[in-house]
């Protein structure tokens, strides 16, 4: 399969080329690479170097960057001592199946990369690699499209070599078997938080912070949940189950927002399960449900749903009736949106959604089963329901 018969950029400005591992666009003018793109299938991922004459599992690849004379992009010493890491826009592990090396030494053209701080090199940006490569590894077959992103597209920042400097970096994931795909931004800043976190964005506002055209997914469903990457959300460490939920795999400490109790905090544990935010799909480019400053929110109350108001950390168990139970959840879900930022009118219109109808299908189907078995992951010696 074509890749570019997926994702295929329009209006880049520069030069194309095409590869055994990838293709792309490479601007002479930024002197970096304008998008790189490529298809990742289960059996490019199934791959193993051998070393010492014996085999082993590699997934991430070593070399020196290299000037592509044909296109005329800069030496690899154009980027010592500049203070921004050499950031492969397609990955160098993506390109391990090939046993031969030829796929490998080619991610290292500097055609191929662009200036990123080291921070997100080596972080969100790799989570989000990361992610692609294991969804790949699971069995789906993925298109995947990624370049920089400028403020000023006329008149970037600058290195003292001359490489144009971006503002952040975009990818497109597409799935053409199931027909959707996701977006994600980031920001490319000198000290990039370790906890930064991907970004999703709609289509339609990629490319208009691009200019780009991407003709080729006109058809296809912009999916915030296609997957996500461990750790994808600030300080949220999760596994997709690709049926919609995700497991949480490290224990989670949030604030409970308590005006009583201020310094109380609620401990997800790990082991935990959570679909984030409840929403209908048709509402997913106003509130997407997972990839937002949300997250946290959405899992604080799905744990407080799912034990049923169970005490939190240096506060005692509130014995309450049931139906008050709920509502005291509900509106502590409404302190904490309040606490992340959320707008006045997003908060209340998603916390008006909950108790009106979204939180009651969940918690009318709780069972005495449920809430112990969801109790007993912060007690593992279990608690009465």
């Amino acid at each position: 399969m074509d890749c570019r018969e997926i994702v295929k950029p329009e209006h880049a400005i520069g030069i194309a080329y095409d590869d055994a591992a990838y293709s792309g666009v490479y601007s002479s003018d930024w002197r970096i690479g304008a998008v790189s793109y490529g298809v990742l299938t289960p059996g490019k991922c199934l791959a193993t170097i051998y070393r010492n004459g014996k085999a082993r599992p590699e997934r991430r690849g070593i070399g020196y960057f290299c000037s592509d004379l044909r296109l005329g992009s800069p030496v690899g010493s154009a980027y010592d001592g500049i203070g921004w890491s050499a950031g492969h826009l397609w990955p160098a592990h993506y390109a391990l199946y090939d046993k031969s090396g030829a796929a490998l030494s080619s991610t290292f053209y500097t055609r191929n990369v662009a200036p990123q701080s080291q921070g997100l090199n080596i972080s969100a940006w790799l989570r989000l690699e990361d992610a692609i490569f294991d969804a790949a590894e699971k069995g789906r077959t993925l298109a995947i499209a990624t370049g920089p992103l400028f403020n000023d597209l006329l008149n970037p920042r600058r290195t003292p070599t001359g490489l144009a400097i971006p503002d952040g970096f975009w990818k497109i994931v597409a799935e053409p078997a199931s027909q959707r795909m996701a977006c994600y931004v980031m920001p490319n800043e000198a000290k990039a938080d370790p906890l930064l976190a991907a970004h999703w964005c709609p289509l339609q506002k990629l490319a208009h912070l691009t200019g780009l055209l991407f003709p080729r997914l006109a058809g296809f469903v912009d999916d915030p949940c296609l997957f996500l990457t461990p750790s994808a959300s600030r300080g949220i460490a999760i596994e997709n189950l690709e049926n919609g939920d995700y497991v949480l795999l490290e224990d989670y400490i949030g604030s409970a927002c308590d005006e009583f109790f201020p310094s109380a905090m609620i401990r997800v544990p790990r082991g935990f399960v959570t679909d984030f935010g409840s929403v209908p799909k048709i509402f997913w480019n106003i509130f997407p449900p997972v990839g937002t400053f949300r997250d946290a929110c959405f899992l604080r109350h799905d744990w407080l749903y799912a034990t049923e108001y169970y005490s939190w950390e240096g506060v005692a168990y509130k014995i309450l009736p049931k139906d008050d139970v709920r509502a005291e959840i509900d509106w502590r879900f409404l302190c904490m949106l309040q606490a992340a930022g959320d707008w006045w009118i997003s908060r209340n219109s998603i916390y008006s959604a909950v108790r009106i109808n979204g939180g009651f299908a969940a918690w009318d189907h709780h069972t005495l089963e449920s809430v112990a078995k969801n109790r007993s992951l912060l007690l593992p010696e279990g608690i009465a329901a």
